[in-house]
């Protein structure tokens, strides 16, 4: 795969986090799966959300009935829809930042939110699932009224971020600016994009999704079936408020849940504490005893051993840090 140039912003002011430190970022994704109601849906979706690393990613389409959330494999998913089997939304957070929810609401089949506990500010996700640009304008406006509704109930000075599958393509008009970026896939907006665009400027908001330089295959997020169309039709906003925690927008296409929509990533530059973070004691070896032949032997023996009643517990579905706790208990 070739990579794209970096297009990280220069202004990083307000969060001190020099090129080279060891901060992390937060990977969000938004992602219509189409469905998770088949066999094998759900748990090829958490392969994919572990191969990329995504923190927390904002789904469209589950079609799972009702409301609840599922632990599996260091993700938690919170869903909700209808008994129909169709639309709903949802969230799929890494356990370890499940304390740091603050609140989870579904409004709609189409519109959801989570709150997240950042270090100095909330962080509100609204995720979204517009109507299709056939609908009807009663449908459509009644979807953005609804969105204005919640939108405004978040308190000021929170970050708010709105993503999901709004299908509206994005041109370059001039009179959008500037809530429209200089990198849209598209030349005219259609009209689920214009009235997208008129939500953000309403919302002092910006596109970031419009704002990257990426080659075209990293802007769309739409394939038809026949694969000769792309389109650009899910998004990312932020209040302008915060547009430099935006880090980057790109699309993954190789990530594969049978679906027409393509995986966006968002890397967002933000503190939010999770469950492993933290100064915590931590013993250390003595390493001079093993400086004794006699010792040496005995924990080289000891740790085989250990390793190897441990072995089935080290699984595939095990991730990097559980794997390393289990080292470590080993060890010690």
């Amino acid at each position: 795969m070739v990579k794209d140039r970096n297009t990280k912003p220069r202004n990083r002011t307000g969060f001190g986090h020099a090129p080279g430190t060891n901060k992390k970022d937060f990977r969000l994704g938004t992602w219509n799966i189409r469905t998770l109601y088949k066999a094998g849906a759900f748990d090829n979706l958490l392969h994919e959300a572990r191969r990329y690393n995504i923190d927390l990613l904002a789904i469209q389409e589950t079609r799972w009935a009702g409301n609840g959330d599922v632990n599996k494999n260091g993700y938690k998913f919170i869903y909700g829809g209808t008994d129909k089997h169709e639309l709903g939304t949802g969230f799929l957070i890494k356990t370890n930042f499940e304390n740091e929810i603050k609140d989870v609401k579904f409004i709609t089949n189409r519109i959801s939110y989570i709150i997240l506990k950042g270090k100095y500010k909330s962080i509100c996700l609204l995720n979204a699932h517009a109507p299709t640009e056939d609908k009807d304008q009663d449908t459509k406006a009644e979807f953005y009224e609804t969105l204005d509704s919640v939108m405004d109930s978040f308190t000021g000075h929170s970050m708010k971020i709105l993503l999901g599958d709004m299908n509206a393509k994005l041109g370059h008009e001039h009179m959008y600016r500037p809530a429209l970026g200089n990198y849209s896939l598209h030349a005219c907006s259609n009209d689920n994009g214009v009235r997208l665009l008129e939500f953000a400027l309403s919302k002092n908001m910006l596109v970031k999704s419009t704002m990257f330089p990426h080659r075209r295959i990293h802007k769309g997020t739409w394939i038809s079936p026949d694969g000769r169309t792309i389109n650009q039709i899910d998004h990312v906003l932020v209040d302008k408020r915060w547009q430099s925690n935006i880090l980057d927008v790109r699309t993954y296409r190789d990530a594969d849940v049978d679906s027409d929509h393509m995986l966006v990533i968002v890397k967002l530059r933000e503190r939010i504490k999770s469950q492993n973070q933290g100064k915590s004691y931590q013993r250390k070896l003595d390493q001079d005893k093993l400086k004794d032949p006699i010792l040496q032997r005995q924990f080289q023996q000891k740790l085989s051993e250990e390793i190897e009643n441990n072995e089935s517990n080290m699984g595939e579905d095990k991730t990097i840090n559980e794997i390393n706790s289990q080292l470590t208990n080993i060890v010690y």
